[in-house]
């Protein structure tokens, strides 16, 4: 799933060509940094909505760039697997008895309320990932791990390419501000460690 940004940077590209020798090399870096950004704007994007923590979505996203020419770079969001249950607060409620069986509470979204998962029930030795028997008469059916929603899946759902895309044209321009602004410093010879 990349993300396509342009930018008209026709006067950026001309401030830039003045400070520098090596313009793709430079236009490159900026491109790379705002990809780098892009990774935590997704994986924000994504958390804003759904009850993780970001480091569970940030698995999911990654960047690269072209080592020759310039190709700019791009950030993914791989078609990842559903994020498990427990990552979503899951907590037992109580636990069942044979006239009542219990279950499990758990929050996806963060505007909405807790759900509740009828005979659902986590087990502590596999790390409190919750699962459910295949039904409830038979003790012997096999059990599930149960699943919440794959950041993928929530972001193609909800159409937020053109949001991020916004994103990332917003950062490319000011990568490349800061690009020209450290070649100026540096040509100048007045960057911290020039100066010491």
């Amino acid at each position: 799933m990349p993300v396509t940004v342009e930018l008209d940077a026709t006067k950026l590209i001309a401030a830039m060509k003045v400070v520098t020798d090596n313009l793709t090399k430079d236009m490159n870096t900026a491109a790379w940094k705002t990809a780098r950004k892009g990774e935590s704007l997704v994986a924000k994007d994504v958390v804003a909505e759904l009850n993780v923590a970001q480091k569970t979505v940030k698995s999911a996203v990654k960047s690269s760039r072209k080592s020759a020419g310039y190709g700019g770079a791009s950030v993914y969001l791989n078609v990842s697997n559903k994020i498990p249950l427990h990552l979503f607060k899951g907590t037992r409620v109580k636990k069942g008895t044979k006239k009542s069986p219990g279950g499990v509470t758990y929050k996806i979204s963060k505007s909405k309320g807790k759900r509740f998962r009828r005979i659902a029930f986590p087990i502590e030795k596999w790390g409190n990932k919750i699962y459910i028997r295949g039904g409830l008469s038979a003790p012997r059916y096999p059990i599930y791990a149960m699943k919440g929603p794959s950041p993928w899946g929530w972001f193609v759902k909800n159409k937020r390419s053109p949001v991020l895309a916004k994103q990332l044209k917003e950062e490319l321009k000011k990568q490349i501000e800061q690009r020209i602004i450290f070649l100026k410093k540096k040509t100048a010879g007045t960057l911290s460690w020039q100066t010491k």
